[in-house]
């Protein structure tokens, strides 16, 4: 099911025929709607998670390196989001600098910037 709805989620961006703008967006749209699941599993159901082992204090240094994990994987997943995000977002700039691919370069051809 994972797989699925990862290769679902990202289909559009790697093998879609939208444009860089449109591929931005889309990931940024599917940061903020991920990021309210992502923080329940990652802080409330840590707490909610009953420890197997029947010693106390083995149960809470299992709890903790399991949140630990949890936010971990959070974290992880947000830098993956906000690279592939940059990476198009900088595409889209690019291509309306008129696909010169550097924008101080494109300026300097305006009338308005010597």
């Amino acid at each position: 099911m994972y797989l699925g709805a990862g290769i679902a989620l990202w289909w559009p961006v790697i093998h879609g025929r939208y444009s860089s703008g449109a591929k931005a967006a889309y990931v940024f749209a599917a940061f903020l709607l991920a990021s309210p699941i992502r923080l329940v599993l990652a802080l409330v159901l840590a707490r909610s998670t009953p420890s197997t082992n029947t010693r106390p204090q083995l149960g809470a240094r299992a709890a903790r390196r399991s949140a630990a994990c949890r936010v971990t994987m959070a974290v992880e997943q947000a830098v993956v989001f906000f690279a592939v995000f940059a990476l198009y977002l900088l595409r889209f700039l690019r291509e309306g600098a008129g696909g010169r691919g550097d924008v101080r370069r494109a300026a300097r051809g305006s009338p308005l910037i010597g």
